[in-house]
């Protein structure tokens, strides 16, 4: 009996002791079942494998090299790992495993402020290695911001630039003035769009806008010659990114006040001074009975609304990207009678056709459409509805019966003008450029482009017969309207090459530029209807009506120029920073002796904080010492100057 208990005891002590090995053995191969092998190769956006990346399982210590092709073999403890890959120099990434066990990325160059790219006149450059005075706006200032135009939102974004609005009107054109005045005559800025010199800044959406680069000393200028004496505002849009495609919409509903209006007298403050004046005593005695009449508000709308909305999709691989954006502006004026509609349209899209040559375009469309008076009369406050409004007597109401009150003083009642003004001027301009980029060999590139434009614009002012006092009357009918056409195209042929010498490194660059415009514009006038209302001015009108006085006028202009240009650019150990630019350009502008001009700048820079005794300091993280010279010009705002003006009777 008790021999069977002694050996039940052992068989039972040995069949635990096999339970427990069996399961251990489970245990340890359900631990490599999930422990794997991952492979893959890291390379940068060219396809260039980079040695010296670390790939770490993250969360823990484990973690290998990638060796001179770029190839990294590691293990990890099961599906949830994530790998995290860094290198000096570019942004870290993470990658989860989950059933892979082959895992290849693509190292993106981590980019700081210093190493970020500007454009320059015909090129780039770091803008650590700048030797000229240029600001660069990001078009990520202008996000969330509801403006008319570009220039709105560069004030107060550049030191040096002053942006002045001409008119204050919806869409009004702006003047934009790089370091002050700099000529007698003033004059604009050149302004650059995706490399074609001539855009209109005015007529570009912001939420297009990539970046703006300001030209701001004679050094960086003069790559443009002539045309870059008052400034150069180079403009880069959007186009659409490697690796992600993208879709935004952005609306905006707002309303607009007056800033500040300017303060008027009451009627009592109005007395006191007339008093003083020793004149409308009768005003004085019956001051209680005058009802109070602030022109200058009543002239002015309140909460006048505004809405925006802007799309855009865009997206590529590394063969093919595109852009496609559309906006539509609606802004109402805060004085009466006043509007601005805008609609914009671009695509822009790049193709790589083979590994040594690229081809890109861009088209744009923008029409626009301006209500109220014309752009001269808002310059000129003699002839704007404020003037007469801040004169107007402040007791006399500016309707009664239905009519136009006031025809016993001398000022105008500022109703009239605004009541009676019927001006519309529309503007439709269409844009493209095309070219190549061409890789000859390495480090020598060839781009051609050619790139045109044609503007269109239509304007109308009718005013109706109207009697409001025995000096302000309008007896006749009057329409006027005018049209203008604008042509032209600008071709580049451009070379840069890239090389180094041991510390050396060199980038030299040579261009031809050829430009030609032309348009003609024609006005008429038509006056003696017989009827005051707009829509029925050609009613029961023969074009045999001798009583219907017309007059036609016009004209037309065509400038043509032709330029060369080149760049050498010097950079010791990213230490000593040297450029020289030329250029030399033919205006038909000028007289037939004088259309060609040379036009030089030198720069120079020392970046003081790479010598290892400012870096010890451990005080100044970049420092850069800067000196430059150079020489613009100006060319002609209108055509033929040269020749003199003769007058006959």
């Amino acid at each position: 009996m008790k021999q069977k208990t002694y050996k039940e005891k052992w068989l039972s002590r040995a069949v635990k002791r096999m339970l427990s090995v069996f399961c251990g053995l489970l245990m340890v191969t359900a631990t490599f079942g999930q422990e794997r092998t991952v492979t893959g190769i890291v390379t940068d956006k060219n396809g260039e494998s980079l040695p010296g990346v670390n790939v770490v399982v993250k969360g823990t210590t484990a973690g290998v090299v990638t060796d001179l092709n770029g190839k990294y073999s590691i293990k990890v403890p099961g599906p949830d790992a994530t790998l995290v890959f860094s290198y000096v120099g570019y942004t870290s990434k993470e990658v989860k495993v989950a059933d892979q066990t082959n895992i290849s990325v693509t190292m993106e160059e981590e980019v700081r402020e210093l190493d970020q790219v500007v454009v320059i006149g015909y090129g780039v450059q770091k803008k650590s290695d700048l030797t000229g005075a240029v600001a660069s706006v990001s078009g990520k200032d202008f996000q969330g911001i509801a403006s008319s135009n570009l220039t709105q939102v560069l004030q107060g974004r550049a030191a040096g630039v002053n942006v002045i609005s001409n008119t204050g009107m919806p869409g009004g054109t702006v003047t934009i003035q790089i370091r002050g005045m700099s000529s007698v005559n003033g004059g604009e800025p050149l302004v650059v769009i995706d490399g074609i010199p001539g855009g209109d800044i005015n007529s570009l959406n912001p939420a297009d806008i990539e970046s703006v680069e300001i030209l701001k000393d004679a050094a960086s200028q003069a790559i443009y010659g002539s045309n870059g004496g008052n400034g150069v505002i180079i403009v880069t849009t959007k186009k659409g990114k490697e690796g992600k495609y993208q879709t935004n919409f952005n609306a905006y509903y707002g309303w607009q006040n007056a800033a500040s209006k300017i303060p008027m007298m009451n009627l009592t403050d109005y007395n006191r001074v007339m008093g003083e004046l020793k004149i409308w005593n009768y005003f004085r005695r019956n001051l209680d009975t005058l009802k109070y009449y602030d022109y200058n508000d009543l002239i002015f709308e309140d909460n006048v609304p505004m809405q925006q909305y802007d799309f855009s999709t865009g997206g590529g691989t590394d063969k093919a990207n595109f852009y496609v954006s559309g906006g539509y502006l609606n802004q109402d004026g805060i004085i009466r009678k006043s509007a601005y509609e805008k609609l914009n349209f671009r695509i822009k899209s790049e193709h790589k056709l083979s590994e040594k040559i690229k081809f890109d375009q861009n088209v744009s469309f923008i029409n626009t459409k301006t209500e109220g008076f014309e752009e001269w009369m808002y310059t000129n406050i003699y002839y704007t509805p404020v003037y007469p409004a801040l004169n107007y007597v402040p007791y006399i109401p500016p309707y009664k019966n239905g009519k136009w009150n006031g025809d016993t003083v001398t000022i105008n009642n500022p109703f009239v003008d605004i009541d009676n003004r019927n001006y519309w001027t529309k503007n439709m301009d269409v844009s493209g450029n095309a070219g190549l980029t061409i890789q000859l060999i390495k480090g020598l590139t060839y781009t051609p482009r050619i790139s045109g434009w044609m503007g269109i614009n239509d304007r109308q002012n009718f005013s109706p017969k109207y009697t409001f006092s025995a000096t302000k009357m309008n007896t006749i009918a009057k329409l006027e309207k005018g049209m203008q056409r604008n042509f032209g195209w600008v071709a580049q042929n451009i070379v840069t090459y890239n090389f180094n010498i041991a510390q050396h490194n060199f980038s030299l660059m040579g261009g031809q530029e050829a430009r030609r415009g032309w348009g003609y514009d024609i006005n008429g006038m038509r006056q003696n209807f017989k009827s005051s209302l707009p829509n029925l001015l050609y009613f029961n009108m023969s074009l045999d009506d001798t009583t219907n006085s017309q007059t036609v006028k016009g004209g037309g202009y065509e400038s043509r120029s032709l330029s060369y240009f080149g760049r050498i650019s010097y950079n010791w150990r990213d230490i000593v920073l040297l450029q020289a630019n030329w250029r030399r350009d033919g205006q038909s502008n000028f007289g037939p002796y004088y259309r060609f001009g040379n036009f030089y700048s030198g720069s120079g820079g020392l970046k003081f904080s790479e010598f290892q005794f400012v870096k010890d300091l451990n005080l100044i993280s970049f420092g850069k010492f800067r000196v430059s010279y150079g020489e613009t010009g100006q060319f002609p705002r209108s055509n033929w100057p040269y020749l003199s003006k003769i007058l006959t009777p």
